[in-house]
């Protein structure tokens, strides 16, 4: 038999699991209904005067030249090619070139530096893809378990202490150094050390295109809004399943 404070406990775990893994899922839904639409390139592209900022930027690259003469579809198109690329099983960012707007190549659009962050990229959204999938299997095994075992129930009052508990280690970071620190930790953290990451807008054409971070607070805002609507449904859904199935099993006997 077991204590109440056991019974408790065992119910915020299968609610951590079941809210956690909600939430992995509904992250990974989100990023995959952003990813067709470039990331909601054209949104941030002109809400951040990107058209100003390249003007202004573009021409001090010692690097790279002339990309202020290229055009707004051409950027795009790079913009695709780089999103399509840290998805892909086989990156090529080293083939990436930018035009003019007579469709001749002007030079190579990335630089060696930046080819190495960026397939540091491809291997950690490959890596966050296996997450997400592990995760939905992870929900609908709990959601499975919850309707299989007559004595497994979701506690409101454990869901609500977990959803607590995961909010403020999100959050609580952000709120106290600010998102810029928490932007720059989780580079230094998350890369190899001995990796460049971060690229002045002068010198990279990939951070000038992207605006980062600044492109990357308007896509998480996205992320988060979109993340939020699959969590609710989500959680709907593995809330009420259970008594969906055992009214109908009712109404299969009678």
């Amino acid at each position: 038999m077991l204590s109440l404070n056991t019974f408790f406990l065992y119910r915020c775990m299968l609610s951590g699991v079941f809210i956690l893994s909600a939430l992995l899922c509904a992250l990974w839904l989100a990023w995959g209904v952003l990813r067709p639409f470039d990331f909601a390139f054209d949104l941030w592209y002109s809400s951040l005067q990107l058209e100003q900022k390249i003007a202004h930027y573009a021409p001090a690259n010692r690097f790279r030249f002339a990309f202020e003469n290229t055009s707004y579809t051409e950027r795009k198109e790079i913009y695709q090619q780089i999103s399509h690329n840290i998805h892909a099983k086989e990156a090529l960012f080293d083939q990436i070139v930018y035009r003019t707007q007579d469709g001749k190549v002007i030079d190579y659009f990335l630089t060696s530096p930046e080819i190495q962050h960026l397939e540091d990229v491809n291997r950690l959204i490959t890596k966050a893809q296996w997450i997400g999938k592990v995760a939905t299997a992870l929900f609908l095994s709990v959601c499975c378990f919850y309707i299989l075992i007559p004595s497994a129930q979701f506690s409101l009052q454990a869901q609500g202490i977990v959803a607590i508990v995961i909010t403020a280690l999100l959050f609580t970071p952000i709120v106290i150094f600010g998102p810029q620190k928490v932007f720059d930790t989780l580079h230094q953290t998350i890369f190899p050390a001995n990796h460049p990451w971060f690229f002045f807008y002068e010198d990279s054409l990939m951070t000038l295109l992207m605006y980062a971070p600044y492109s990357f607070a308007v896509i998480s805002a996205l992320l988060g809004g979109i993340t939020l609507f699959f969590f609710g449904l989500l959680t709907f859904f593995g809330l009420n399943v259970k008594k969906v199935v055992m009214k109908d099993g009712r109404k299969t006997k009678n």
